[in-house]
């Protein structure tokens, strides 16, 4: 989907070779997330005007999703500055995954919402047919440890059973004000008792304090100074709601999808175990 595509075999980041294996979900996570499935379930559903395809995604296969990994980054990644991130990260995400509140500064919201953005680039290399970014976006990412423009990322407390074991990605193209479709995603998890859910696209811009106050969310990135949105546990059916954004464009980004050009491709990526 993304314009230019990563070389085979090289890291999405920095584009050496060779590979290692890197968790989706950091390796970390485990003391504080229970891995009790068996068999994690991968489906992909990919929309193209009257076309539809479903067929299994390449993690559909034997152990918890939280266990899964992907051979897509190289060692010095993995094992530098991405580790870095996550070690960073861990004191206060921690605590939001077991549920107890955390004092969070600025510069500890810009790291969450670069971990949340770590974890999409990571999730999206699961269907290589639905990646939106691009080689040049992820080295931007990694050179600066910080998410690119045109992402935003929000959080709130999550209160079910549901999403402990799933994420799901959406991603598509549609047509504003230009005869070439523009590319889109949208991510949302559940690590725990902290739910996450980032936006990103190179041209489409969201309202995303409007987004935040309608669905009782946190923006975590962009923010500006400590203001943050009053946000209340969020349930299943809530974050099964965030995905739909598009079904409210008018709302979100200003304008009307036309009949004659809907959205152009709607694509759906979800991860889920059994039970």
């Amino acid at each position: 989907m993304a314009k230019k595509e990563q070389k085979k075999g090289h890291c999405i980041f920095c584009g050496s070779a060779p590979l290692s294996k890197e968790h989706i979900w950091a390796d970390w996570l485990r003391e504080y997330i229970p891995r009790t499935y068996a068999k994690t379930n991968h489906n992909v559903n990919i929309v193209s005007g009257s076309a539809f395809e479903s067929t299994k995604g390449k993690v559909n296969r034997p152990g918890d999703p939280h266990s899964q990994r992907l051979r897509v980054v190289c060692q010095q990644c993995n094992n530098g500055w991405m580790s870095e991130i996550q070690n960073r990260v861990k004191p206060n995400l921690s605590k939001l995954i077991i549920g107890e509140s955390a004092d969070l500064e600025p510069a500890d919201r810009e790291l969450l919402a670069t971990w949340a953005v770590m974890f999409t680039y990571i999730w999206e290399q699961a269907e290589p047919k639905l990646i939106t970014s691009t080689p040049e976006e992820r080295r931007a990412f990694m050179e600066t440890r910080l998410p690119p423009s045109g992402w935003t990322v929000w959080m709130a407390p999550y209160e079910g059973t549901l999403w402990k074991g799933r994420s799901w990605r959406r991603a598509g193209s549609t047509f504003v004000d230009s005869p070439e479709p523009t590319l889109h995603q949208s991510t949302t998890f559940a690590a725990g008792k902290i739910a996450f859910h980032t936006f990103s696209s190179p041209r489409l811009r969201i309202d995303s304090k409007l987004f935040a106050q309608d669905h009782s969310l946190y923006e975590v990135w962009p923010s500006a100074g400590n203001v943050l949105y009053l946000a209340s546990k969020r349930r299943d059916a809530d974050l099964a709601e965030l995905p739909n954004m598009f079904q409210r464009a008018q709302r979100y980004f200003g304008f009307t999808l036309l009949d004659d050009r809907p959205l152009h491709a709607l694509n759906s990526i979800t991860g889920f175990p059994a039970s």
